[in-house]
């Protein structure tokens, strides 16, 4: 659930998708009108699979902003009303059944590192793109949100001297898209554009890059459109800034990755409801 999106993905328990439903939102749509399209989105989604056997198991939500351990969003500057709200409970009570809700770029990262670009490697840090760059991390194969789930928030951090891409884009009077196609055909004001937004996404990076040293860096979300004409830039920066620059790789689902991690994340809490019998040692 974004400020103007919501995307709601009904998977089996393979994980494979069978059933998704697209909305667009005003970003200032009330937080209850904007939890009641999610909820239609996501029955539309079961309804139109049909019966199920087991109906849902688990429901998981991504959003921006801050959210800790329990599912509960603490600090939401994108979506009005959305601090304090629990997200987790409120989509678990839609089908009855146990509720998650996570950070949109931690989600991202678990879908790259599950089906995508990270698949063979452990240590991950996903700059999602798009309002403003979030960051999601995972070290030896694992989420790590931190303390309170803000691990990865650079934005009131000084000296990344954080840029809104979309402040930028503005200013400049430029779409992303119209951007990105005038720089690959070689606008100069286009490329100095591509490589300033490059610049502050390679900044937040890397600060984040010094503290874990990961294998790789993936992009997502919005810029991440622009593929090599973008990354090209980046990698580049990063060399300067850190000592030792990991690999940098677009995503491999886009700005449909937060869904997909929220789908894997889902999945987690089935295939262990599914293992407890084993477990506790039934036949």
């Amino acid at each position: 659930m974004g400020p103007r999106r919501i995307l709601a993905m009904l998977a089996d328990l393979d994980g494979d998708v069978v059933a998704e439903r697209r909305l667009d939102t005003d970003e200032h749509l009330p937080a209850a009108e904007r939890l009641a399209l999610a909820e239609r989105a996501a029955t539309a989604c079961v309804e139109a699979a049909g019966p199920a056997r087991g109906g849902v198991w688990a429901a998981t939500a991504g959003t921006s902003g801050v959210v800790d351990r329990s599912g509960r969003v603490t600090i939401s500057t994108l979506i009005p009303g959305w601090t304090g709200l629990d997200l987790a409970g409120q989509v678990g009570r839609w089908f009855g059944c146990p509720g998650f809700a996570a950070n949109d770029a931690n989600l991202a990262a678990v879908a790259e590192h599950w089906r995508g670009s990270a698949r063979h490697v452990d240590d991950l840090v996903y700059v999602l793109t798009g309002y403003r760059a979030g960051h999601g991390l995972l070290l030896d194969g694992r989420l790590r949100t931190g303390r309170t789930g803000s691990a990865g928030e650079l934005g009131r951090v000084p000296l990344t001297g954080w840029e809104d891409a979309s402040v930028v884009l503005a200013e400049a009077g430029r779409g992303a898209d119209e951007l990105f196609q005038a720089a690959r055909a070689g606008e100069r004001q286009a490329l100095a554009l591509v490589d300033r937004l490059a610049h502050g996404l390679a900044r937040g990076a890397s600060v984040l890059v010094a503290a874990v040293d990961p294998e790789l860096v993936v992009v997502g979300g919005t810029l991440a459109r622009g593929g090599e004409v973008l990354l090209e830039r980046m990698r580049a920066h990063l060399a300067e800034m850190c000592l030792n620059p990991p690999e940098v790789a677009p995503s491999t689902f886009g700005e449909e990755s937060i869904a997909y991690g929220a789908v894997r994340m889902a999945l987690d809490h089935a295939e262990q409801k599914l293992m407890e019998p084993y477990a506790a040692g039934a036949p």
